[in-house]
């Protein structure tokens, strides 16, 4: 095959694969907070953890620390999953953290930081 076949078949198989994406991959890979990469024949895909987005979202909605708290260990995550976790949210742990550490970290940094300052708008502390 030429180069310009194979410049060809490349962008077919993009295209097909493309289309396969729901239209909130598209706008990730858009906004650059995706990427697309290769996979050689025969090997494994190791998943991580949970989605991210769909982690931080449901974080978001929460109001309480108790809250966050029963949502991540229903989320049942392996220690090495809560780091990749707590990395993506940007939330600073170290490796020698215990599970619950990291999960308390998570949770101060997202639910718990939210509810402090609704509580200080709400002036709740002058009572």
């Amino acid at each position: 095959m030429d180069a310009r076949n194979l410049i060809l078949a490349a962008l077919r198989l993009a295209t097909d694969f493309t289309r396969k994406l729901k239209p909130e991959e598209v706008d990730q890979l858009v906004d650059g907070k995706a990427s697309i990469g290769f996979v050689p024949a025969g090997a494994q895909i190791v998943s991580t953890g949970p989605n991210v987005a769909d982690v931080s979202k449901e974080l978001q909605r929460l109001l309480t620390r108790r809250d966050g708290e029963e949502y991540l260990v229903a989320l049942k995550l392996r220690k090495d999953q809560l780091v990749a976790l707590a990395k993506q949210l940007d939330v600073a742990v170290r490796s020698k953290d215990t599970k619950a550490a990291i999960q308390q970290a998570i949770i101060e940094a997202t639910v718990g930081a939210r509810e402090d300052a609704a509580s200080m708008h709400g002036q709740s502390w002058r009572r």
